[in-house]
């Protein structure tokens, strides 16, 4: 839900415990949520695994590819979000369904038989913070560049100027148009005839430094539906390692996402009944038997305050993690040592 304070507990912290037992963990409604979603924060320090940006029918390319292009390693899944906010939709479109149409695609590797305490979840959670990802409501879709799919990366050594992959896209309805992006950019689509189910697409692709491609299609959609569209993860293909760096694209993350004055918190008048009018007096309430209780809520009040000052984290903690993403910040070798160290 939007609203003008600020997260607490933050949600790193929240982050950390989930990891801590093999979730993973994320963003729903990224953009615009949260007026203090500390995002770019989690982003640069690694504690993030997705951003869901496909729900009620609306994929949030945009802000997507700004945080792609600004440097940022962000898997984007989708979300149903029962109960699906598709009401705006008069009538009701039958072809959706009622728990909502925006599904995740995993592509999980199989459980190895060396490892038999690996499970499904466990290949599915792995799936999720690679990026080996597509969200749909409808059409499959796959991409593949350089023999690797959406959440790979690709290194791209010495005077190495071309790359080639190729996407598909198969639906029961027909298929528009199937597109390829580059860093933000449409570079290579193919239109549909108004019947064919399946297109393929395959490309090349000049490169000069670093760049980040997925892919998108489009099908067929019937009155009062929303779009009918699939979108891959990206496949990162990175000279010496180091991630996208537009810096129009940095600045607009940095200018969205930085607080704002008029809504940092603040301390709150208390609100004061206003008084009886004039008027003969009124009877006092007679007494109830609940009211004994009151001296004991007041004493579990108490107890719950003291409870959570304790669990609050310190001011120098916070400080200290918002020093470490500035000095991340300061430099593209820091950069890429937080985002992509892992990889």
């Amino acid at each position: 839900m939007p609203t003008r304070r600020p997260a607490y507990p933050f949600p790193g912290r929240l982050f950390a415990e989930g990891r801590s037992v093999g979730a993973a963990v994320g963003y729903a409604h990224f953009d615009g949520s949260m007026i203090h979603s500390t995002l770019p924060l989690d982003l640069a320090l690694g504690g993030v695994d997705f951003i869901e940006v496909f729900q009620f029918g609306e994929l949030k390319a945009d802000r997507w590819y700004e945080l792609l292009n600004a440097g940022f390693r962000a898997s984007g899944i989708a979300g149903s979000d029962f109960p699906a906010n598709l009401s705006r939709f008069k009538p009701w479109p039958r072809a959706i369904p009622l728990l909502g149409p925006e599904r995740t695609l995993v592509k999980a590797h199989a459980t190895k038989a060396g490892d038999p305490g690996r499970s499904a979840y466990d290949a599915w959670v792995e799936g999720v913070r690679s990026g080996a990802v597509v969200v749909s409501n409808g059409p499959l879709l796959d991409l593949v560049v350089e023999g690797r799919g959406p959440g790979a990366i690709v290194d791209l050594t010495g005077a190495r100027q071309q790359v080639n992959g190729e996407a598909r896209a198969v639906s029961h309805r027909a298929l528009e148009s199937l597109e390829v992006v580059a860093n933000g950019r449409v570079v290579q689509s193919i239109d549909g005839d108004g019947r064919q189910t399946e297109l393929r697409l395959p490309f090349a692709l000049a490169t000069t430094g670093s760049l980040w491609v997925a892919a998108r299609v489009r099908a067929r959609r019937q009155v009062n539906e929303p779009v009918i569209q699939a979108h891959s993860n990206p496949v990162y293909l990175l000279r010496d390692r180091r991630p996208v760096h537009d810096k129009a694209a940095r600045q607009a993350v940095a200018e969205r996402w930085k607080p704002r004055r008029g809504l940092l918190p603040r301390r709150r008048a208390r609100l004061r009944r206003p008084r009886a009018a004039a008027g003969p007096a009124r009877q006092a309430r007679p007494s109830h038997s609940h009211s004994g209780r009151r001296p004991r809520t007041l004493a579990l009040k108490a107890r719950s305050r003291d409870i959570t000052h304790k669990a609050r984290p310190r001011r120098t903690e916070s400080l200290s993690g918002l020093s470490r993403a500035l000095r991340i910040n300061q430099g593209t070798a820091k950069i890429n040592r937080a985002t992509w160290g892992p990889f």
